[in-house]
């Protein structure tokens, strides 16, 4: 099985938590839509950047740093 079939599996388990079998096609478009719009906010996309890099550096991250740095970098790509 590959990686990309596991994935998938998994995925669709995740769902079938949330949705019924009937609408679960439903759900993951809408699932999707939301993701596909987090990922065109500029200040959302920079915050996982800047998070994921503190998490490369330091290996873990208080909650607390991860929420400051979120919000510095919405708000940052607010302000421009």
């Amino acid at each position: 099985m590959t990686e990309s079939t596991r994935a998938l599996r998994f995925a669709r388990s995740l769902m079938l938590q949330r949705a019924s079998e009937r609408g679960l096609d439903r759900y993951a478009w809408r699932m999707l839509s939301a993701v596909e719009t987090l990922r065109a906010d500029d200040g959302h996309w920079r915050a996982v950047e800047v998070i994921a890099a503190e998490l490369v550096a330091k290996e873990s991250i208080s909650g607390r740093q991860a929420v400051h740095l979120f919000d510095l970098c919405c708000r940052t790509a607010t302000d421009e």
